[in-house]
Order: C-alpha cells, then sequence, then structure tokens
C-alpha cells in the first residue's frame, strides 16, 4: 500500500527536473533557517530555469536558495523577496521584467514596483546585484523592456546595487538570438553560461567590496548598454 501511495511522487521526483528542484529549495530553505545562505537568487521563469544557483557559482549545493516563479511579474514577488531577506543571505539576486514587459506594463509603473522589491532588499544586509531584463524574440518588446532597464539604472543611482547586463551578448541588436531562446523568452543551456560568465565576476567583485569597509558592498561601475541603433549607451559610475 505505502508502494501504490508513493508512486506518484516517486514518479515526480524521477522523471521532473523542476519538481526535484522544487523539493530541493524546500529542503535548502528549512535548513538556511538555521544556517543563512550565501546567495539569494528571486525572480521569474527565467530564474527558476537556473536550477541550482549555488552549484553554478560555488559549485556548493546549499550556497544559493531560489524563489524563481513563473509567470510572475515585479509586484507578485513582494513576499518572495520579503521570504528571502528572511533567511539573511549576503547576496540577494533579482531579474524581473519579462512577464511586466509581456503584459504592457507602463514604464512607471514598473518603475514603482520594481522600487518597491529593492527598498525591501535595502532594509536588509544583503547586497543586490541585479540583473537587467533581457530582451525577447520578439522585437516588438525591445523598446520597452528598454524604458524598464533605463528605469533600474536611474534606481542603480539611489540604492548603490550592481547590474549584470546580458543583452550585449544574447541580444546584441535587440532581439534575443535563436541559439539563447528555444521560444524566444526562456534560456537555453548556453544562455545560462552566459550569465553565469558575466554574473560570477559581479558577485567576486562584490564580495570583496563587502569585505573592505571603505565600500559596504557598493558598486564602484557598472556599464548599462542599450544597441546603438536605439537610444546609444549610457555608463552608471560610483565614485
Amino acid at each position: 500500500m505505502y508502494f501504490f501511495l508513493t508512486l506518484p511522487i516517486t514518479a515526480l521526483f524521477l522523471y521532473d527536473v523542476h519538481f526535484r528542484q522544487h523539493l530541493f529549495n524546500y529542503c535548502i530553505r528549512q535548513s538556511n533557517k538555521i544556517r543563512p545562505p550565501k546567495y539569494v537568487f528571486v525572480g521569474d521563469s527565467i530564474t527558476a530555469g537556473g536550477l541550482n544557483w549555488g552549484w553554478r557559482l560555488d559549485r556548493n549545493l546549499v550556497a544559493a536558495t531560489s524563489f524563481g516563479l513563473h509567470g510572475y511579474q515585479a509586484n507578485q514577488l513582494v513576499g518572495s523577496v520579503k521570504s528571502g531577506t528572511a533567511l539573511r543571505p549576503k547576496f540577494f539576486h533579482l531579474l524581473v521584467g519579462t512577464n511586466d514587459a509581456l503584459a504592457q506594463k507602463p514604464v512607471a509603473e514598473f518603475s514603482r514596483d520594481f522600487r518597491t522589491l529593492v527598498e525591501l532588499v535595502a532594509k536588509s544586509n544583503a547586497t543586490l546585484v541585479v540583473t537587467l531584463v533581457p530582451y525577447q524574440g520578439d522585437a516588438a518588446q525591445t523598446e520597452l523592456i528598454q524604458s524598464h532597464n533605463a528605469e533600474i539604472a536611474t534606481l542603480q543611482y539611489e540604492f548603490n546595487f550592481r547590474t549584470v547586463d546580458l543583452n550585449p551578448v544574447i541580444a546584441p541588436e535587440g532581439v534575443l538570438l535563436p541559439q539563447y531562446s528555444d521560444d524566444g523568452i526562456h534560456f537555453t543551456p548556453d544562455a545560462y553560461n552566459v550569465w553565469i560568465e558575466r554574473l560570477k565576476p559581479v558577485m567576486d567583485a562584490a564580495m570583496i567590496d563587502r569585505s573592505s569597509p571603505d565600500m559596504n558592498g557598493f558598486a564602484k561601475s557598472v556599464r548599462y548598454h542599450f544597441p546603438e541603433k536605439s537610444v546609444g549607451k549610457m555608463d552608471v559610475i560610483f565614485l
């Protein structure tokens, strides 16, 4: 009887990688109540698709907790950010905006929602790192995503967080290249490899800054890139 009762769960565990990761994240979160994680990742399905971020960054299965929620927009992630900061991580990573763009959320509304998330992280002792909203396979979304990213860059001046920009590699002309997505939105393994290549140096530099009493985890220099055919380039520099 016990075998038949557990068979569906066993089948899910064996054949559904997302179920395994969800279960693993639950176990990690329980252990993190005793020992804080190094990283917390909050975002939508693109973040969820990264699976175990602790392994990707540090080759440590329990170094990160992920709150990647499929279909979520910025205003829906308040609870996840609160749960993530409650775990007292050293680093807090945020990527949100893909579903906001799909929903054609106005720039002012996205900026307000994103600010709310940043303010919640700012109340904690975590160093915030933000990956800018990636472009999509549909060029019709590019202008709105550029505007959303410009709002993130503006908030960066105020809150001194670090940013990671994948678009110069995965979407150099403002449209997500086919080798980095099968559906024009979600990432392929190659895209996640690019993300780690760009994210890890930023995390490493942030770790050095956390150890420096002069920097207190703030960003020194960040470059924010727009496709040249649209609005040019903008440098964001903190001295």
